[in-house]
């Protein structure tokens, strides 16, 4: 376990040698760099298969060692050098553990507040040039956050579609590209509402019913008993 500790720490902080690097020493700066952030993205890509092949144990392992938040912080990182395969390799965890469709690792990543680095590359990554095909916001890396929010919307993970509603509406409207994404994530999440409210007026009903039911009971028992 401290073995593996210590290979999450480093890859929460995979470019923290370059704050060592000299203008004397740019070329091993950026092999430096390289090499660890290569070396992060395949930590990344491992987590992301152990979190879709070993559904509990993997479990206690992210809680354990806060695997998402380390994930997030070298996901921070990566964006700070532009490190666009990194961010993808970081991303597709993040995917990895919405994808399991599961009440656990959907409270861990808002718990953890692991989504809002996840969802802030989208209003980040619009540095298009004017000359590029790309409009602002189509790349890779907002494609896989869009994917990852449509996702949710899709398959009504309903911990998730409430946490980006309520607390991300505006990383998903600064862009008019995802506008549609949120309105679709704030239709599933007004009608998740009121699938509640209608299971809690049922309950009520039913409840009131099963009083009268009894009332009638008591009362065709006292008219039967003088008779």
């Amino acid at each position: 376990a401290g073995d593996r500790g210590a290979a999450l720490t480093d890859c929460a902080a995979p470019h923290t040698s370059s704050a060592r690097c000299t203008d004397a020493q740019p070329h091993a700066c950026r092999h430096r760099r390289a090499v660890r952030g290569a070396a992060c993205a395949h930590v990344c890509e491992l987590l992301a298969y152990c979190v879709r092949a070993h559904a509990y144990r993997m479990k206690y392992f992210v809680l354990r060692h806060n695997v998402a938040g380390r994930v997030v912080t070298c996901l921070e990182s990566a964006v700070e050098v532009g490190d666009k395969p990194l961010q993808l390799a970081a991303l597709r965890f993040v995917r990895a553990c919405v994808g399991a469709k599961d009440d656990f690792y959907a409270r861990y990543l808002v718990k953890n507040g692991s989504l809002a680095p996840v969802l802030k590359l989208l209003s980040s990554d619009v540095q298009v040039s004017t000359n590029s095909r790309l409009q602002p916001g189509d790349s890779l890396v907002t494609s896989a956050v869009a994917e990852l929010a449509e996702f949710v919307r899709s398959e009504n993970v309903k911990g998730l579609v409430a946490h980006l509603v309520e607390q991300h509406a505006g990383a998903l409207s600064r862009s008019a590209t995802h506008r549609p994404l949120l309105e679709g994530l704030e239709t599933r999440h007004a009608q998740n509402r009121d699938l509640v409210a209608r299971a809690g007026r049922s309950a009520t009903d039913d409840v009131g019913s099963e009083v009268q039911r009894e009332r009638r009971a008591r009362i065709c028992l006292l008219y039967t008993s003088d008779a």
